[in-house]
């Protein structure tokens, strides 16, 4: 692999954690064809165990504003946060339509 091939990997890599960041999502690098097999066992574990949400605003402005996001789980209804025992991933802001 040429120089500007390995600083375009590198690039395109930093580019996709970013996207996964902001996303609220992951990224799991694989820089050598024998990581895959254990790369696609982590991806195929997250995805038997992941929930969906959703979060429909009442807020009907549309100003363009970047919004704080807080996710927080009781799994067995105490009234008190499970954070601790598991691992949330959700995108941490979201900005509202501007009209």
């Amino acid at each position: 692999m040429s120089d500007e091939q390995r600083l375009g990997f590198y690039q395109a890599a930093n580019q996709l954690g970013s996207f996964s960041r902001l996303s609220g999502g992951r990224f799991f690098p694989v820089t050598f064809e024998g990581e895959i097999p254990t790369t696609l066992r982590s991806i195929s574990a997250l995805l038997r165990s992941q929930y969906s949400i959703g979060y429909a605003p009442n807020n009907t402005r549309k100003e363009g504003k970047k919004r704080k996001v807080e996710i927080h789980v009781d799994v067995d209804g105490d009234g008190k946060r499970d954070d601790a025992k598991l691992v949330i991933q959700y995108r941490k802001v979201y900005t509202e339509p501007k009209s």
